[in-house]
């Protein structure tokens, strides 16, 4: 089966798996991506595309100051070394299927190169699901929102993150997200 295939859910010509268009096609009343289905119906995605482009921004953690996230301290030794993961949002407070557009960093702490990786999934267990870089030298910053993909996560899915530095040992920022909702799904 070639990716358009699966993309679209087609059917091999002929199968009994597409007697009708609503198939292949989907229903009106499709979730976005087919209520979570392996293979979602167009209208499934049509559902998604609509909701991914006009679904509120949403920040968090919500009307609350960012979460601050440090890289290891540990002498120098550990270049690149992940500090302690952060929990950014905690597991059930965003009830319907979600993704992360931006990562919003500012008061970084230390002139330094740095990456900041996000993972979803309870305390020690989490999965790492993107990663963005970003620097500061001694007359720039990159402050400001950072854009990210992540994959669609599920509802109520806790998200953390954690920070590596190339040399600056206990430097720190402050980061939030910017996210937004599939409201037809959980």
């Amino acid at each position: 089966m070639n990716i358009l295939q699966r993309f679209f859910d087609v059917q091999q010509a002929d199968s009994t798996a597409n007697s009708t268009i609503s198939d292949v096609i989907g229903n009106k009343s499709d979730k976005s991506f087919s209520n979570g289905n392996a293979t979602p119906s167009l209208a499934g995605h049509l559902r998604a595309a609509y909701y991914h482009v006009h679904s509120p921004a949403v920040a968090y953690p919500r009307a609350a100051a960012p979460k601050t996230v440090t890289d290891k301290d540990d002498g120098g030794s550990t270049p690149w070394g992940f500090g302690t993961i952060v929990e950014i949002i905690p597991a059930a407070t965003i009830t319907t299927k979600f993704d992360i557009h931006h990562v919003i960093i500012s008061e970084i702490s230390e002139i330094d190169d740095y990456e900041l990786r996000l993972y979803k999934g309870p305390a020690l267990s989490e999965e790492e699901i993107g990663a963005i870089a970003f620097s500061r030298s001694t007359n720039f910053a990159e402050e400001g929102s950072h854009p990210i993909q992540v994959e669609p996560q599920a509802a109520n899915t806790r998200i953390s993150a954690a920070l590596a530095s190339a040399d600056a040992d206990g430097a720190a920022c402050n980061i939030k997200f910017y996210v937004h909702t599939y409201p037809d799904i959980t």
